[in-house]
């Protein structure tokens, strides 16, 4: 699954990064094609999930970058739990930096939870993946890239 995502306006550089974790013994692969092409805007990436739980990334833009939360809800009756991962790597001119936040959590029927927030700083040319996985009974219930 190829995705593009937009950052600070720079040169050009497009970058393919291969992205793997495995957690709760379920091995999940994903690649992006990341571009550097515009300003980057608020926005929600919706995740992938069953009929219990579903996942998104939130970006919010900073004076010099991003914030990126990983957030989950319940859309059922019943309460839920389980482990998250929040991955983030970065790539561009200044070299490579990688951060990985996670974490257990419970959720009230209906409820939306923030499971981590993690400030990004951008500048010409960097590229940016982020991850969320949630995982709940040992199975991946919900993922969301950007």
């Amino acid at each position: 699954m190829y995705d593009q995502v937009t950052i600070t306006p720079s040169r050009s550089l497009t970058k393919r990064c291969a992205l793997g974790s495995a957690m709760a013994g379920v091995l999940l692969g994903c690649a992006c094609a990341l571009t550097s092409t515009a300003t980057a805007a608020n926005s929600t990436i919706d995740g992938s999930g069953g009929e219990d739980m579903k996942c998104k990334i939130d970006k919010q833009p900073t004076a010099r970058g991003f914030q990126l939360s990983g957030v989950v809800w319940s859309e059922t009756a019943a309460p839920g739990s389980g482990r998250y991962r929040l991955s983030i790597l970065k790539e561009g001119a200044s070299g490579r930096s990688s951060s990985m936040q996670e974490g257990l959590f419970a959720l009230e029927p209906g409820e939306e939870q923030r499971l981590s927030t993690v400030s990004v700083s951008v500048g010409r040319g960097d590229n940016v993946n982020a991850t969320l996985v949630i995982v709940s009974e040992g199975e991946e219930v919900c993922f969301a890239n950007i």
